[in-house]
């Protein structure tokens, strides 16, 4: 008895559900929908709406139907609506994905032609290509939506709302790759030139040390510590203590030559 009620209460609740479809189909098309429904399709659609409800008054208290048989009514009279609502959806989903894929040009052409300090390391013919998708995708969407608003509503899309929506998210990833192109490391090769330039320095202040008083090595010793520390990176620092190290505990003489080999050592090491 229990199942007997289960199934009875399943087989009303398949049956209400049948029959409101038929009042939302009777509305849709009593409304919005009938733009893109034929009159052939109208016809067919109210046949078998008219069909479908007189077969649920029919079959209400029937004690042989089956779950089954209310399926293959919904079945036949979502088939008989489907066409109508595949272009409702595509006419909405296509203005959308229209409006997505045009921002997202936008976006390209603004990244390609501002000159943004952020993508200054981007090369300029990398964001000519991303320039030049963007247009080509815009003349695209210019043509197959003008092709989509001279089409009458009730024929079949030519150009399918999936069909914008992929060209965007393609452009998207273009976009999204080109602009996440990491800056280039520092040139090692930078560091050398300025330890060469600061050993240049060195020795020109120590011959001038060499010739004038004490204090002028002072003054070199001050200055040779500020440019080792601005011009070397960490390992170079250490040469840098190691330099002023052996200017306090040693001649100057064999300092210069201490620091020369030091800031050699440094620089190969960059």
């Amino acid at each position: 008895m229990i199942n007997e009620d289960r199934l009875h209460r399943e087989k009303q609740e398949k049956l209400n559900e049948l029959e409101t479809a038929v009042y939302v189909h009777r509305d849709g098309l009593a409304g919005p929908l009938s733009l893109f429904a034929s009159e052939n399709e109208k016809q067919k659609l109210i046949k078998v709406l008219e069909e479908v409800e007189n077969w649920v008054y029919e079959h209400q208290q029937d004690p042989q139907l089956t779950k089954a048989a209310i399926a293959a009514q919904l079945q036949q009279l979502a088939a008989a609506a489907q066409p109508l609502q595949h272009r409702q959806q595509q006419q909405q989903r296509r203005l959308a994905a229209a409006d997505k894929l045009r921002a997202t040009i936008q976006e390209c052409r603004h990244t390609a032609t501002a000159a943004a300090p952020e993508f200054a390391h981007i090369e300029q013919q990398v964001l000519q290509q991303l320039l030049q998708a963007a247009e080509a995708d815009e003349a695209w969407l210019n043509r197959v939506m003008q092709e989509a608003a001279a089409q009458p509503p009730t024929e079949n899309p030519t150009v399918l709302a999936e069909t914008i929506e992929q060209r965007n998210s393609d452009l998207f990833a273009l976009l999204n790759k080109i602009c996440s192109t990491p800056k280039p490391k520092p040139c090692c090769c930078c560091c050398c030139c300025c330890c060469c330039c600061a050993a240049a320095v060195l020795l020109l202040l120590l011959l001038l040390c060499c010739c004038c008083c004490c204090c002028c090595a002072a003054a070199a010793a001050a200055v040779l510590l500020v440019l080792l520390l601005l011009c070397c990176c960490c390992c170079c620092a250490a040469a840098a203590a190691a330099a002023v190290l052996l200017l306090r505990c040693c001649g100057l003489l064999l300092a210069a030559v201490s620091c020369c080999w030091l800031l050699l050592v440094a620089a190969w090491c960059c």
